[in-house]
């Protein structure tokens, strides 16, 4: 499942950019008819923060990177079967390169597949460097009692920017 969605993306983000990808047109996900209603779905809209008397230090070294700054709900949470919820993650762009719009996926990397709608989003605004991104994304807890975890990732190109992860429990 991993390879394919994997092998998808590069599809996608291989191919010739078009008015699909134009600042602002909704993101559309590889394989989607042309009269898929994009209102239902949540868009990965970046905010731009300015740091409360924080400062992010960049990795130089590293182009594209990320830093966790906090996600809602905490890991370990306890959900009923089938229980709807937003998990929302906050990063930072710490890199030094930019993640520009349209080109920047957030996707489903690995885990259990909680996710309501589409399992890749292309981002819709341009996130600079320092700038934070909030994601939020809809999700609903498996029927079956136990432990699981979802990671998702931001993807450019053929490289993995960072991973973010969500662990909890059905019961």
């Amino acid at each position: 499942m991993k390879k394919i969605l994997y092998i998808l993306l590069l599809i996608a983000l291989l191919l010739p950019t078009s008015s699909v990808f134009a600042a602002n047109a909704q993101p559309r996900i590889w394989g989607e008819p042309e009269f898929f209603d994009h209102r239902d779905i949540p868009a990965v809209t970046p905010v731009v923060d300015v740091p409360d008397l924080e400062v992010y230090q960049y990795d130089t070294t590293d182009p594209y990177s990320c830093r966790f700054v906090t996600q809602q709900p905490p890991d370990d949470t306890v959900l009923k079967p089938r229980q709807s919820f937003d998990m929302n993650w906050t990063v930072v762009n710490n890199g030094s390169a930019v993640w520009h719009a349209g080109s920047t996926m957030f996707a489903f990397y690995s885990g259990t597949p909680t996710y309501t709608h589409e399992a890749a989003y292309a981002l819709t605004e341009t996130v600079g460097l320092g700038e934070k991104l909030h994601i939020r994304v809809d999700m609903e807890a498996p029927k079956n009692p136990g432990v699981y975890s979802t990671t998702w990732a931001i993807l450019t190109g053929n490289t993995r920017i960072c991973r973010v992860f969500f662990s909890f429990t059905v019961k």
